[in-house]
């Protein structure tokens, strides 16, 4: 995973600066450039989640996320609830 580190200045102007370290995921403008399954990955790191919640903050069709879950077997699995994880 590539990583980068962002300048993040202090709010109260006591011109503070601080170097951050992010991974691209995270930042939702350059997380648009990665594979769907990374950016689906990223999202069921926090919790898992139904396909249609997926679609939504994906921007994707329920069907793209479908087929992109089914075809990653190896990375995601169904809940009992129907809800989809990451497996690692």
């Amino acid at each position: 995973m590539i990583s980068l580190h962002l300048l993040e200045i202090s709010p109260g102007g006591d011109d503070q600066v601080a170097l951050k370290p992010s991974q691209i995921r995270d930042i939702l403008k350059l997380a648009q450039g990665l594979a769907l399954r990374k950016r689906i990955s990223a999202l069921l790191l926090q919790a898992p989640q139904s396909v249609k919640s997926l679609a939504v903050e994906l921007e994707q069709t329920e069907p793209n996320i479908r087929t992109t879950l089914n075809r990653n077997k190896g990375m995601f699995t169904k809940t009992p609830t129907g809800l989809w994880k990451n497996l690692a």
